[in-house]
């Protein structure tokens, strides 16, 4: 698991994310949100360029 930095790149709001807005998402080992509404978007973000992934981190598990 890990971290990434989601953008609104659009105009509107997004999931209560305002234009321009930077939010930190959980996403999983392959940069894939783990929240069903923002994976979503993120697919659809392919096609309109709406939404955009940054600054993808992993988080170390207790013990490594």
């Amino acid at each position: 698991m890990g971290k990434a930095i989601i953008e609104n790149k659009s105009g509107v709001t997004i999931h209560g994310l305002k234009p321009g807005g930077k939010l930190p998402i959980d996403v999983d080992q392959n940069g894939t949100p783990l929240d069903r509404q923002w994976r979503r978007r993120v697919a659809d973000s392919k096609i309109d360029g709406a939404v955009s992934l940054s600054k993808i981190t992993k988080t170390k598990k207790k013990g490594d």
